[in-house]
């Protein structure tokens, strides 16, 4: 690999990402993202960009090796959550004057207790997620053989700068810059993998593979989370139309398959190819690697850096929400010193912290298991009731920490299914005591 290439191909990106995330005035309301003036375009590329993060391009590359084409339903999982907001939620979501998800809740069940609850849950998720990726981040430099803690550092910090100081706006303008750049790149991936004399027929056709997958955690999950997320609701929030929001939402699910389908592809063929994998590095650099002229590689790998930080700044700025609007904090520059601090510590407990995938799914858990139901009693009951989400708020909390306290995996369903069947008793008890 062309580490020069890599590089200049970075830090030119990271440069005009910076530049024009901060051109112009930031108000309020655009900082926070509910200021509903978002078009089709750059809404669809910044929810392409927060979807197509790096642990979508490594994460299925790596899948592929094990389980073959099944490793693309974990963005079919979210393509699936993406379709949701799209055909059930677009409007009643659009037309909400909100800043969050909590909020929103919060106004309707008339409960500050489901707002204050759902802004925690909120919180703690964006922020284990975002550490694992830091955490993402500094493994894929290292394993590049990039050590140079300046470098690291540097990078990571130019994305919170321009997202202290920009907000949502900021978000949305470096996410237009980096996903153009990453799209490119996978572009010009699949043509060099097309012309190339790779056996594609023979590693589609392979029986190589393992049909053994997490359907649940690879599916269901991610649908679920991406419905009651916050980085997902800024973008409706902000979206100018509940017609251009739907619309950004077919269309980046559509996107965000394709661009995927290529790395599953490699990943299929590194399979093929006979490539040892020790679980230290990533099957996509290393069939790129050895099959491509290295500015292929080199490119590649800066556009999976520009994927980790165009899923990142989305992080940080729905947990910046979060923070100010559902606890109330008035002052711009403290909210500015949240979204910094907040930065730097996920970034500073990457240090500390190896388990990527086991601190994200802690986030992913926590939402799905605790938020759901309630969130369904939201925006699909004509009168959600208090007390039924409330207790399964509680319950799914509880559910989730009994779940990792006993070392449980695969319960998320079964678990949403008890909670939705308590709460259909307690509405009925309650609707019946109200017709009394």
């Amino acid at each position: 690999m062309d580490l020069w290439l890599f590089y200049g191909a970075t830090a030119a990106v990271l440069i005009i990402s910076f530049v024009y995330a901060l051109m112009g005035q930031t108000s309020d309301s655009d900082y926070f993202g509910n200021q509903k003036t978002v078009s089709f375009v750059p809404l669809t590329l910044t929810i392409l960009a927060t979807q197509l993060g790096g642990g979508a391009m490594l994460g299925c590359s790596d899948a592929a090796f094990r389980v073959g084409p099944w490793a693309i339903l974990y963005v079919v999982g979210i393509a699936l959550g993406l379709w949701i907001i799209a055909i059930y939620l677009a409007r009643p979501l659009q037309n909400l004057n909100v800043a969050t998800i909590a909020t929103a809740m919060g106004q309707a069940f008339s409960s500050k207790f489901v707002l204050k609850f759902t802004s925690i849950c909120s919180i703690i998720t964006l922020f284990a997620i975002l550490t694992g990726i830091a955490s993402a981040f500094r493994k894929l430099l290292l394993t590049l053989g990039i050590d140079n803690e300046i470098a690291i550092l540097g990078t990571w910090g130019a994305f919170l700068l321009y997202t202290t100081q920009g907000g949502y706006r900021a978000v949305v303008r470096s996410d237009m810059v980096q996903i153009i750049y990453i799209v490119a790149v996978l572009i010009l991936l699949g043509w060099n993998l097309a012309t190339s004399n790779l056996d594609i027929a023979g590693a589609i056709a392979s029986d190589a593979f393992t049909h053994d997958f997490p359907f649940i955690d690879w599916v269901v999950v991610p649908t679920l989370f991406i419905m009651i997320s916050q980085d997902m609701g800024q973008r409706c929030f902000s979206a100018a139309s509940a017609r251009t929001l739907k619309t950004a939402m077919i269309t980046s699910g559509f996107a965000l398959i394709g661009a995927t389908a290529v790395c599953v592809l490699i990943g299929m063929l590194g399979k093929t190819m006979n490539i040892p994998m020790d679980g230290q590095r990533s099957i996509l650099i290393e069939v790129t690697q050895l099959s491509f002229p290295s500015y292929v590689t080199s490119l590649l790998a800066s556009a999976i850096v520009m994927a980790i930080v165009s899923t990142a700044d989305s992080l940080l700025s729905a947990l910046t929400t979060n923070i100010a609007i559902d606890f109330d904090i008035k002052a711009m520059g403290a909210t500015k010193a949240v979204s910094l601090g907040a930065g730097a510590l996920a970034m500073g407990l990457s240090y500390i912290n190896s388990d990527i995938i086991g601190m994200m799914l802690l986030g992913y858990e926590l939402s799905v298991m605790a938020i759901t139901v309630p969130f369904v009693m939201a925006f699909f009951l004509r009168k959600p009731n208090k007390a039924a989400a409330k207790a399964a708020i509680l319950l799914g909390s509880l559910s989730f920490i009994i779940a990792r306290a006993c070392g449980w995996s695969g319960y998320q369903v079964p678990a949403l299914l008890i909670i939705g069947a308590i709460y259909l008793y307690l509405y009925g008890r309650a609707q019946t005591r109200v017709s009394l």
